[in-house]
């Protein structure tokens, strides 16, 4: 059985109008996922931590937990220094063993 073969205008064709079609499905689809202009003007303004109300859930052994306590075990944790503020970590030591 022989396949129809295709000519350059029905491939170009084809090709320009796969294009053009999801072009109108990303154009339609943009639409509905963009956020509103009050939204992002909304998100550029920080917030304090008393702003936010609702707990933050951290999974099954932590439970849900308020971004209040979240910045103040922050705050009384800091994360590890590791070597002196503004040096870089020391290479690791890399020993070659020979042949």
């Amino acid at each position: 059985m022989r396949r129809a073969k295709m000519s350059n205008a029905q491939i170009w064709l084809f090709c320009g109008g796969t294009i053009l079609f999801f072009l109108a499905i990303f154009a339609v689809g943009f639409h509905f996922a963009a956020l509103s202009a009050d939204t992002v003007e909304a998100a550029a303004i920080p917030q304090p931590v008393e702003a936010f109300a609702q707990p933050i859930n951290l999974g099954a052994p932590y439970g849900k937990v308020s971004v209040s306590h979240l910045m103040q075990y922050c705050i009384a944790n800091p994360p590890r220094q590791t070597g002196q503020a503004g040096s870089k970590p020391a290479a690791p030591v890399s020993n070659f063993g020979g042949c």
